[in-house]
């Protein structure tokens, strides 16, 4: 087999939307009416969020059963490149339906670059790492503890998290310096999910040594490259102390944890949630497919 041919059929496979995305589509494609849209997203987690809220008006025409997503255990194209592989897909076979659309990815570290897209305009893309994120900006925390009528204690918790805030803010810059660089490889030694798992009886409430640890194998690795090491000098300062960049799940841990241990309140039940999230204020700005703001 001759590599111009190989690099091809590489390609095209890589290109091949998620199956369960793909057919779920073709379900949907003929019978939208006017004013109703499909919604890809990158998971049912994503799902059960975007079709909750109710302070952005211009979700509230795609319902929950029109929003797809791709099988998390799936081994084809998922998450964030399963909504835009499902994109260029469209664009590409069915442009006519892109308007009936709107494709939804978190905005991670890096947002769309270093991912193929005929039209970024046409991804909505969130406005922090992800969309947990908007559980912890600073209004939407006093309307969660108003809600478990725990108002009294909205200054601790977030004097609390800005202390968290202090502590991971390394950790933040040198994963983005890792994620933004694709010459620089890495063998992690602990994941997030080792490192951040929260337990507020303890004086080390998350796997500190693991973090720090972790931040010198990063940091070897990104000295060694002259030109990680100058993006992580000059380009990582946004990510000190700002909640926006923490990892979406670890920073929904840490507001769910910190609730379940001082309060014995529930935020991963999901009745509670999904009232929750109809109280957020959630800023994003939500595009169809073809890169029109919808009204």
């Amino acid at each position: 087999m001759n590599n111009e041919f190989l690099d091809e059929f590489t390609s095209s496979r890589k290109n091949q939307p998620n199956s369960k995305m793909l057919i779920e589509f073709n379900q949907r494609r003929n019978y939208l009416d006017e004013g109703t849209y499909v919604g890809f997203v990158e998971g049912p987690d994503d799902r059960n969020f975007y079709s909750s809220i109710k302070s952005n008006y211009n979700l509230r025409n795609i319902n929950h059963d029109n929003y797809i997503y791709s099988n998390n255990d799936s081994k084809e194209n998922r998450g964030k490149k399963g909504v835009i592989v499902m994109y260029n897909y469209i664009n590409n076979r069915f442009p006519y339906y892109l308007d009936k659309c709107v494709f939804i990815v978190d905005h991670d570290y890096n947002g769309l670059d270093n991912y193929d897209v005929s039209n970024k305009d046409a991804i909505t893309v969130t406005k922090a790492y992800a969309f947990e994120n908007y559980f912890l900006m600073d209004n939407n925390v006093k309307k969660i503890f108003h809600y478990f009528n725990i108002d009294d204690d909205f200054d601790n918790f977030m004097k609390k998290l800005n202390y968290f805030l202090y502590d991971v803010s390394e950790f933040i810059r040198l994963k983005s310096t890792i994620t933004n660089n694709k010459f620089l490889h890495i063998n992690t030694i602990y994941s997030n999910n080792q490192i951040f798992t929260f337990d507020f009886s303890q004086r080390d409430y998350f796997k500190f040594d693991y973090m720090e640890e972790e931040n010198e194998n990063m940091l070897n690795v990104i000295k060694r490259n002259k030109g990680g090491y100058k993006y992580y000098k000059d380009k990582t300062d946004i990510f000190i102390n700002k909640i926006d960049w923490v990892r979406g799940h670890d920073a929904f841990n840490y507001l769910s944890s910190y609730l379940k241990y001082y309060h014995d309140k529930d935020l991963n039940n999901e009745k509670i949630y999904n009232s929750i999230v109809k109280l957020l204020d959630v800023d994003i700005i939500v595009k169809d497919g073809e890169g029109t703001v919808l009204k």
